[in-house]
């Protein structure tokens, strides 16, 4: 009799209707839900989290680099390094005696800026846009009603008019509209080029900005020191792992108590065989061998339940991909567009992590086997 077909009659078949026992199906099917719980839980928040934070990197303008002077540009320059020049004020809004305040960027090049980052979140955009439009936020364009091709008043009330104390005042083209649908951002921000930035702002300080992290970088890395755009926002980035943490611990949860159950059914198997257990023990069996194959079961049974709620969790991927799923769920405002994250690394850490779950928690109920009295239990027959 091979391996397999010994577990199944000796395990799973039930000494008194020899027939199989349905009762094993439950540990199994609340791991299957508990994995699944897990899996899609850190596969739909690592796609959240990829996305939303591909558009506060952008948005934020990457990594800024300190000091900043024409010494480290030139390097920058010099090492072929990608980066931005950029300079910042906080200006004032205006359309139909509507105000609010704004960030204004101006950034050097930005047409390249433009084409390679905030293109792809581009919502409206007018057909001849060109370096003399700035471009605003969707949230920002609701707010004051306008809409690509308007003139959008902007105000800086740190500009004073000699004569007549008024701020400055100037009207720019809208040439498009992004959505990122990160409040700050979209009911914030302001993108245009440096040069339209000097028509408005009297701050001219430029700051640089690396696309990538260069604060490990083994020839300047040690000279500069960088400010990633995740120091910002801190705060979101650990309560958003925080979060991630909490919806999986109910995934955990099932898995514990399906395991307590596992536990509860083999510590009952080995109770109504024990008088088989002890034949076999007097026919030459070792305790080892018993032991080796309760543990066969859970590791199968480990497998088995991570295999189908794999499978499970790969045809809901796919639904997602084919039909929308995640979109059908949600309604609009709450969606957020992303991509369902698969990891091969998550999925064997996930798989290790509940092997080492169950083995653990049945192990106490495998070991009452060395308690077996075999000369008492022989007596019984």
């Amino acid at each position: 009799m091979n391996l397999f077909r010994f577990i199944y009659k000796f395990i799973l078949i039930d000494v008194n209707t020899k027939k199989f026992s349905f009762v094993n199906l439950f540990p199994f099917f609340s791991q299957v839900l508990g994995v699944i719980t897990i899996l899609l839980t850190l596969t739909i928040m690592n796609g959240l989290e990829d996305s939303i934070f591909k558009r506060l990197k952008i948005f934020n303008l990457f990594y800024e680099v300190f000091p900043e002077n024409n010494n480290v540009v030139s390097t920058l320059n010099k090492l072929n390094i990608d980066y931005i020049l950029t300079s910042k004020s906080n200006l004032i809004a205006s359309k139909s005696s509507k105000y609010t305040p704004i960030q204004f960027n101006g950034i050097k090049n930005f047409h390249d800026f433009y084409i390679n980052h905030i293109s792809d979140f581009l919502v409206d955009t007018l057909e001849n846009s060109n370096n003399q439009s700035i471009y605003i936020g969707e949230k920002l364009s609701i707010t004051l009603n306008i809409m690509t091709g308007d003139d959008l008043e902007i105000i800086n009330p740190n500009k004073l008019n000699f004569f007549t104390s008024t701020p400055k005042t100037m009207r720019f083209k809208v040439g498009g509209i992004f959505r990122t649908q990160i409040l700050d951002i979209d009911d914030n921000y302001v993108f245009a080029d440096y040069e339209i930035y000097k028509l408005i702002s009297n701050d001219y300080k430029h700051s640089i900005h690396t696309i990538q992290n260069i604060d490990n970088h083994p020839i300047i890395g040690d000279n500069l020191t960088v400010e990633s755009w995740k120091l910002k926002h801190s705060n979101f980035i650990k309560a958003y792992n925080n979060e991630k943490i909490l919806y999986s611990s109910f995934g955990f949860i099932v898995i514990i108590i399906s395991s307590i159950t596992l536990s509860g059914i083999i510590a009952i198997s080995i109770r109504k065989r024990l008088v088989h257990i002890s034949v076999l023990r007097a026919l030459g069996y070792d305790k080892f061998f018993f032991i080796k194959i309760y543990s066969y079961f859970v590791s199968l049974f480990s497998i088995a339940s991570f295999i189908t709620s794999l499978a499970i969790s790969l045809f809901i991927y796919w639904l997602d991909i084919k039909f929308g799923l995640l979109e059908i769920l949600f309604p609009p405002y709450l969606y957020f567009p992303f991509e369902m994250a698969f990891s091969i690394n998550t999925f064997i850490s996930i798989f290790f992590l509940v092997f080492f779950i169950t083995l653990f928690s049945t192990l106490f109920s495998i070991i009452s086997i060395y308690k077996i009295n075999i000369a008492e239990n022989i007596k019984k027959i």
